[in-house]
């Protein structure tokens, strides 16, 4: 697979509202009794359950802000939406013992570098490159 930079995950502003209409995954923030506010990963109405098992486990249980976990949520569903729009199984590659190509993982790296989205708001703004990779 040959990477081709018109299949990547950029957006610009004539694009944006029709792009929204196609991205299943959503953070919902959830608010406990005590005030303690936890951002969760939804596809397609659903707990993703890798993604949350990650910010439970390697973010939130070391005590990092909810901002910082859905900081690191919206890094995973642009890694994911590039996923989806590559047709790419990554589960299925890891099974097999491969991961991404070096062209995938460029493209993966342009995704993240395009136009980050505010999956709360709804609203793109540029990605500083220096905290993408």
């Amino acid at each position: 697979m040959v990477y081709n930079p018109k299949n990547c995950f950029h957006i610009n502003q004539t694009e944006f509202g029709s792009f929204m209409d196609k991205i299943s995954y959503k953070i919902k923030l959830i608010v406990a009794d005590d005030g303690e506010r936890l951002p969760i990963m939804i596809n397609n109405g659903e707990l993703h359950y890798y993604a949350n098992l990650y910010a439970l486990t390697n973010l939130r249980m070391r005590n990092r802000a909810s901002s910082t976990v859905e900081n690191a949520l919206r890094s995973i569903i642009i890694a994911h939406q590039f996923l989806d729009n590559e047709k790419i199984d990554l589960e299925r590659r890891l099974i097999g013992g491969s991961f991404l190509t070096r062209p995938e993982l460029e493209g993966l790296t342009r995704a993240g570098i395009g136009r980050w989205i505010d999956f709360s708001t709804n609203r793109g703004h540029t990605a500083n490159p220096k905290h993408v990779l």
